[in-house]
Order: C-alpha cells, then structure tokens, then sequence
C-alpha cells in the first residue's frame, strides 16, 4: 500500500522551523511514526508545495530507518527523474 502525506505551505500549517526543531507537525510526525511501526514494508509518498520542509520532516522522524529516500529533481523530464532514480537506488545498496 503507498501512503500519501502532503504538506501544506507554511501559511496554511503554520509550521515553523527554527533551530533544528519542528513545531506545528505533529499530525504528519504521528502518521509518519505509524507507518514506521508497522510489521510489514511501507512506501511513503511525501508531497507538497516547495519550501514546506518535506526532506526535513522526513529527515527528522525517520532519520536512518529508511531504506531508501529519493528527492525529486525540479523541472526535470520523467527520463532524468527516473534516471536519477535509478542512479541514487544503485548507490544505496
């Protein structure tokens, strides 16, 4: 099952990121913790606005559990999406 969690602008959630610390996230920090504990394997889709603090949010709860994290590339054609995909799978095996 892939789960989709999207982040709202920063006027919408009023998140605030201050010193290495997240304030405002705490429904997004609970599902994320939820999809960790789970017994069987999570593909977690984490999408949103630029500049909401997705890759932070992500970075800060999951940290080195993860298997495998990709950051999409902006304004790139799906073959340099999937070529970086492949690319940064490779590296992290």
């Amino acid at each position: 099952m892939i789960q989709f969690l999207y982040l709202y602008d920063s006027f919408q959630s009023h998140i605030l990121l201050m010193k290495q610390a997240l304030i405002g996230r705490e429904h997004e920090i609970n599902l994320l913790k939820e999809y960790i504990c789970t017994e069987k394997s999570e593909l977690i889709a984490v999408y949103g606005r630029r500049r909401v603090g997705k890759t932070f949010l992500v970075k800060q709860v999951i940290g080195d559990q993860a298997c495998f994290s990709l950051t999409g590339m902006e304004n790139a054609d799906m073959g340099d999406q999937l070529a970086n995909f492949y690319f940064s799978f490779i590296n992290s095996l």
